[in-house]
């Protein structure tokens, strides 16, 4: 039997053994059928003080009583009652000073008693209520007392019409203020309003009808409620106690219906619809992460449909749209989604378990300088809830990338995301699994080929970590990854650690230029091998500035290739650098470097030289360079180049060049000269063109021989002066060869050629001293050099040559 009812009946066993007393004697008589009463209703009375009556009131002082589960506390009972109303077997009215009833702790000795009694649906407990012997029944306080706090009322009851009005406070962890009126308007329709506060703030308020038949009760109304005040009143502790509600108020249309039968009272079926002014539910949230702002489109439908098979219950809603923007210093996001068909099936109100089909779209965003538009995401979702504890996972999921920038650097992409995660609760959690489908990385300079990506990244308590592989031209085949990063980064500490290595890749599988296309330098890799590796540290300075440093480590083996015309074989060298900031890299010093051959039609052969460079200046410093040139050597003992500089300026020397083998590569058969020549050649580097203004080449000790034999013969146009030249240079014996070098910004060489020598086949070997220009110009010269052969053509016979 219901409680309300058991005690109502309590309340009538007490009246009647007044009435009975009014008329016999109530010392012998009313006691007796009191505790009669009370322990058909599980209660054992333990005192009755004060009991008088009269010819139409009755009165006690106070009543005690308990149960295994309550202790009851009645003081001051009144009873009013008409004697012919009394002998029709009615009473006017009960008044009740106070109530107090207990709720007991229950001990392993112990069970509650049993009250158990046939079940009476809420159409019988209505008509019971209605025909009640008492007019009127009035409490002035009531008090239900419990181990988490205590319920203290006022209410007043009346038979005919039916209706109830209570006023009540709970006071426990928080103080709540309760207010309940209701009336029946007409048979079997109960109107009721009820009113939650906490202090002058209402926490909801609810206009409700319950319209109750034989097979079923239905209740049906609005509840108005203060979101914020909820929340902060119950959940105070759990996941959104730092969030803050924009809505002054939000309204809620509901109807429940319950099914009677003679076993009990069932849930059928609950439809609510949650709205609120301008139709959108607003929620902020502050801390040490940024600021948060979120929106959620209303009206929102829910419907629940129990299962009363196993107690379960299935959890229906309309589509699902709304918005998150977030700002975190100079980061910016702004998201939508959206979700459809969301179906969750509950063990109880504490643990369900969702699915959905949702789209969402990031349609702004500006993190760490990275700035891109409309990155989507469509997939299906399934959300598992415990007691403050979210689980979200993803599945089949498409994510789409429009654009991103970072500088000069653009990228799109349509990834997919195998496997995706989110925990909330007292450890948050999560977990990405990612492989690209398509993707885009471009800068105004470079261009990748068909790079492919795939990645792990997991989250777990303000610590991110994961990893990321990235290929180049190998449509999308991720089982021999070019570079392979791993990262970590803590939240809480500000710092984190990303290590990178290069593979061991051969150009002589996939040249460079099968790997990207760039604009910055007309060159290609056909042959070698590249490897190396990097570790990047960072961490968040007490002057809120973000430190950089690590090491990195890149080695060139047996590189060939060409920049331009100009043919590279055999490059060789390890750069070991650190990194000091996002902008600084400084190399150890003294690195070696070696190159087989540097052939530009003018072959250089075993070039070596040291190398550094720092970025900071910046700076590049070049020492030692030497190469072995036409029998002699090329040096350069020093060179520092600055960017930052118009111009650079360096002094070639040339030491021990063998001439015959000079002349011999230019092709001229009617001419020959041997002898050894030395000398210097600064050149001045500016916009990228190569100026020589004076340079100084003299022949060695002890000179050589000129022998120039022109294919035509001499004839009478002839002039005398030239004839006399080429008579002279037919065999001509020098001791001096003394040259200035010129050189423009046009390619046009100028030699202006100093000889002291003697003709033995002229006047009997007498001195003769020649002042020889020579010019050409040296793009063309290298062009002609390199005539009829194409660069790999090249490039290959100079690897069989090695």
């Amino acid at each position: 039997m219901p409680k309300p009812v058991k005690t109502i009946l309590i309340l009538l066993g007490v009246v009647s053994a007044i009435v009975v007393g009014l008329l016999l004697n109530p010392a012998l008589i009313a006691r007796p059928m009191l505790e009669t009463a009370l322990s058909d209703a599980g209660f054992r009375l333990l005192s009755l003080d004060g009991l008088s009556v009269g010819l139409s009131s009755a009165h006690a002082n106070s009543l005690r009583a308990d149960s295994n589960t309550l202790a009851l506390n009645v003081e001051n009972v009144s009873l009013s009652f008409d004697l012919i109303e009394l002998l029709g077997g009615r009473i006017s009215a009960i008044e009740l000073e106070s109530v107090a009833l207990q709720l007991k702790e229950v001990t392993n000795e112990g069970s509650p008693a049993d009250t158990s009694s046939s079940y009476l649906n809420p159409a019988q407990i209505l008509e019971t209520l209605a025909q009640l012997p008492v007019a009127e029944i009035t409490v002035h306080a009531a008090q239900l007392s419990t181990a988490e706090g205590k319920l203290d009322t006022e209410l007043s009851f009346q038979t005919s019409p039916l209706s109830l009005n209570a006023e009540g406070t709970w006071s426990g962890a928080s103080q709540l203020g309760l207010s309940l009126s209701s009336t029946a308007p007409s048979e079997n329709l109960l109107a009721m309003d009820l009113r939650l506060a906490e202090g002058d703030t209402a926490l909801f308020q609810a206009n409700a009808e319950l319209s109750i038949t034989q097979s079923a009760s239905t209740v049906s109304g609005v509840i108005a409620f203060d979101a914020q005040a909820l929340a902060n009143e119950f959940l105070d502790d759990g996941l959104l106690s730092d969030w803050v509600l924009f809505n002054d108020q939000l309204q809620t249309d509901f109807r429940v219906v319950f099914a009677t039968d003679n076993e009990g009272v069932q849930l059928e079926s609950l439809n609510a619809d949650l709205d609120a002014a301008g139709s959108t539910l607003q929620l902020a949230r502050t801390n040490s992460e940024g600021q948060t702002l979120t929106q959620l489109s209303l009206p929102l439908s829910l419907n629940i449909l129990p299962n009363t098979v196993n107690d379960s219950f299935r959890i229906q809603t309309s589509d699902l749209y709304g918005t998150l923007s977030l700002t975190e210093g100079d980061n910016e996001l702004y998201f939508e989604a959206s979700l459809m068909d969301v179906l969750a099936n509950c063990d109880d109100f504490n643990h369900c378990r969702s699915q959905a089909e949702f789209q969402s779209q990031l349609l702004t965003f500006d993190v760490v300088g990275i700035q891109g538009q409309s990155l989507t995401a469509e997939g299906e979702l399934e959300i598992e809830t415990l007691p403050n504890l979210i689980e979200i996972e993803t599945r089949d999921v498409t994510v789409s990338l429009d654009s991103a920038q970072f500088e000069d650097w653009r990228t799109s992409t349509q990834l997919s995301i195998e496997r995706a995660f989110l925990i909330l609760g007292e450890v948050d959690r999560a977990q990405l699994r990612f492989r690209s489908e398509q993707l885009s990385v471009a800068s105004d300079d470079i261009h990748f080929t068909e790079p492919a990506v795939q990645g792990l990244m997991n989250y777990s308590d303000g610590s991110f970590a994961g990893s990321i592989d990235l290929t180049l031209g190998a449509g999308g085949d991720m089982q021999n990854p070019l570079l392979q990063s791993s990262f970590n980064h803590s939240l809480q500490q500000n710092r984190g650690n990303l290590k990178l290595e290069i593979a061991d890749h051969l150009f002589s599988e996939q040249a460079l230029s099968e790997l990207l296309q760039q604009q910055l330098l007309p060159a290609d890799i056909s042959a070698g091998s590249i490897s190396g590796g990097a570790e990047v540290n960072w961490s968040l300075g007490t002057d809120n500035q973000w430190a950089v440093n690590g090491p990195v480590t890149v080695s060139l083996n047996d590189i060939s290739g060409n920049i331009e015309d100009t043919l590279i074989v055999g490059l060789n060298t390890t750069t070991t650098a650190r990194i000091e900031s996002w902008q600084t890299l400084i190399s150890e010093q003294n690195l070696t470097a070696t190159i087989d051959v540097v052939d530009t039609g003018l072959p250089l052969n075993n070039v070596q030289w040291l190398y550094a460079f720092n970025s900071a200046v910046p700076e590049i410093t070049v020492s030692e360079l030497n190469s072995d040139f036409f029998g002699g050597k090329v040096e350069i003992a020093d060179f520092r180049f600055d960017p930052t500089q118009p111009e650079q300026k360096l002094t070639v020397v040339l030491s021990r060049l063998d001439l015959e083998s000079i002349v011999g590569l230019a092709g001229y058969p009617e001419i020959f000269v041997d002898g050894l020549i030395s000398g210097y050649i600064p050149l001045i580097i500016r916009e990228g063109q190569i100026l020589v203004e004076e340079g100084l080449v003299g022949a060695l000790q002890p000179g050589g021989t000129i022998r120039y034999k022109p294919e035509t013969a001499a004839t009478d146009t002839v002039n005398s002066t030239v004839q006399l030249v080429n008579d002279a240079l037919s065999n001509y014996q020098y001791e001096t060869l003394d040259t200035r070098v010129y050189y423009d910004e046009s390619g046009d060489l100028l030699m202006e050629v100093e000889l002291r020598g003697i003709n033995p086949d002229m006047n009997g070997g007498q001195p003769i001293n020649l002042n020889v220009n020579v010019t050409d110009n040296i793009p063309s010269l290298l062009r002609s050099l390199q005539a009829g052969q194409a660069i790999q053509d090249r490039l290959e016979q100079q690897l069989q040559n090695r």
